[in-house]
């Protein structure tokens, strides 16, 4: 997928993330984003970077939208990839964390 990231901190999700303009359906696939974990106000927080490389919060359960892309990134449930089970030792690369129903 254009724009994927992998490596020992990305993750795969449910994405028709495209840059605006791109001429494709906005059909749902699989793309895979670098992510960060973070604690704030006492919760934990899960961002996906962009292939512009901008970082946006991720909220459990809701579509991305970000600016300069057509369609949306489906965030998983910051659990599956944020918290206290997720310091120790690196998770392998590439996780699919959204089941499609295609």
């Amino acid at each position: 997928c254009l724009g994927s990231a992998f490596g020992a901190d990305s993750a795969c999700f449910e994405s028709s993330l495209k840059l605006e303009g791109f001429q494709a359906p906005y059909a749902s696939t699989v793309s895979c984003y670098q992510h960060r974990c973070s604690v704030q106000g006492g919760e934990d927080v899960l961002e996906i970077e962009t292939p512009d490389g901008v970082w946006h919060q991720c909220l459990p359960g809701k579509l991305l939208q970000a600016e300069g892309y057509g369609g949306r990134i489906m965030c998983p449930q910051t659990g599956q990839l944020c918290g206290s089970e997720f310091a120790g030792p690196a998770l392998p690369s590439a996780r699919l964390l959204i089941p499609l129903d295609l």
